[in-house]
């Protein structure tokens, strides 16, 4: 900032000091004429008389007494003064030619005009003036002061401009230093403030646009803090409610869940049948979705924290395996358990781990043929490592797509859809599960040609 201000000070000042000393110079040279106009006329007072008598020997050096400017160590610049007749020519013959740019100010009807030259390249000012008079040899009367030096142009006049310039630089650094320290201050303190979800304040100091700026900023955080609380609170409200309607639904979807299967079992007709089927399958995908309800919406809580404790992966399965014996039935399915002889435990939260690994399963039994196989086997033969893995000969899913199908943002219409081309909102949430317990989710082709879904974590004691 401060290289701003010092690049803009000089951008604006160096003009303005330069268009000063020029307004200096051009006063100074103004002066200097109307000095010399007026050394004239009192000059000529008094000595008409001698110039009508002698023009061809009047001109003389005179000291001339107004003139500001000095020459060597020698008090005044000479001063050279020739009379004219009206007709702009001079008696004398060492006078010079009447300046053309003179001639014409006075022919214009000016008595005074004044002029700078050049001569052997020295300066040389010029000042004519028309006398009272109209007749005689010394009707015009021209002033020459040779040596002279425009008041910009001097030592002193540049050396005061400069300083100028430099004097201000200087201020307006040392000036912007506190305001710059200031804006510093309040840049850190706002990266704070939103870092931590707009919870605290900037500090308000002093009486200027800073404090102004500081006052509107924690007005803002304010009512965006607010706005976050009650988003907040309508959050947990609807996590709040999805969790009981799953548990109000659930029972009677379980009651319904039996109800069909008993109609199943007496119908003898083969449309009836199908259709107590395909019941038995949409209650079994309803009461999956609204586990992944509840779950999805513990795990979308920021205070979310996982009650972990020695879970048993064997009875995992076999819990998680019997859930699915319905569907398994309906479809005709074969679902193979390989498990270990001893128990394996995992560090967990017991709901959520087996909400994934439920996740995994219905997708195995969901997307494979009618008359498919599924497996599920548990692996200790890693040192201290367990991997869960569900295979099935289903038609799997494309390699590339994997990190797509795990991806929360995925989640939509397609998502929930039961067709191969949609895997399903169960997936990602698995791999949500899987990752906040610091496990590790593997997608890839099964030994069967569907997929292998494999879960790996390391083993606890009991």
């Amino acid at each position: 900032m401060r290289t701003k201000l010092l690049r803009t000070l000089l951008t604006t000042s160096v003009p303005l000091v330069g268009l000063m000393t020029w307004s200096l110079g051009e006063f100074d040279y103004r002066r200097e004429v109307k000095a010399m106009q007026n050394f004239i006329v009192a000059r000529m007072v008094d000595g008409r008389r001698a110039c009508e008598l002698n023009p061809e020997v009047f001109p003389k050096i005179h000291r001339f007494p107004m003139a500001r400017k000095v020459v060597g160590s020698g008090g005044h610049p000479p001063l050279r003064v020739f009379a004219y007749g009206g007709d702009f020519v001079s008696r004398n013959p060492n006078a010079q030619p009447f300046p053309l740019g003179l001639r014409q100010s006075l022919e214009d009807g000016e008595l005074f005009a004044g002029e700078v030259s050049s001569q052997g390249g020295e300066a040389i000012l010029l000042a004519a003036r028309r006398m009272p008079w109209d007749e005689g040899p010394c009707v015009i009367v021209l002033a020459i002061q040779k040596g002279y030096k425009p008041g910009w142009f001097s030592g002193s006049q540049i050396t005061a401009a400069a300083a100028l310039v430099l004097g201000m630089a200087i201020t307006t650094y040392l000036a912007a230093g506190p305001i710059v320290s200031r804006l510093r201050l309040l840049t850190g303190e706002i990266r704070v403030v939103t870092s931590g979800h707009y919870c605290s304040r900037v500090t308000v100091a002093g009486d200027d646009e800073i404090t102004v700026l500081a006052r509107a900023f924690n007005t803002a955080c304010s009512e965006i803090e607010r706005r976050m609380q009650e988003l907040q609170g309508h959050e947990r409200d609807l996590r709040k409610f999805i969790t009981n309607t799953m548990h109000d639904v659930m029972t009677p979807m379980t009651v319904l869940q039996g109800h069909v299967a008993e109609l199943k079992q007496g119908a003898q007709d083969e449309r009836r049948v199908a259709i107590l089927k395909a019941a038995t399958e949409e209650s079994h995908y309803i009461s999956s979705l609204l586990r992944n309800l509840a779950i999805s919406a513990r795990l979308e809580n920021p205070a979310l924290q996982l009650e972990r404790t020695p879970v048993d992966l064997c009875a995992l399965v076999q819990r998680v395996a019997a859930r699915h014996q319905v569907i398994v039935q309906e479809r005709e399915l074969e679902l193979n358990l390989g498990l270990p002889l001893d128990p394996v435990y995992a560090d967990a939260d017991i709901t959520m781990i087996e909400q994934a690994v439920s996740n995994l399963v219905q997708n195995a039994v969901s997307y494979v043929p009618r008359c498919g196989r599924a497996a599920i086997t548990l692996d200790t033969s890693g040192n201290d490592s367990w991997g869960l893995s569900i295979d099935d000969d289903g038609p799997g899913i494309d390699p590339d797509m994997v990190g797509v199908f795990l991806e929360r943002t995925f989640r939509g219409n397609e998502a929930r859809t039961r067709r191969p081309e949609g895997q399903g909102l169960g997936l990602q949430i698995a791999h949500e599960i899987v990752q906040l317990h610091g496990f590790e989710l593997e997608l890839r082709p099964s030994l069967h040609g569907g997929l292998r879904a494999t879960i790996r974590g390391t083993s606890q004691p009991s």
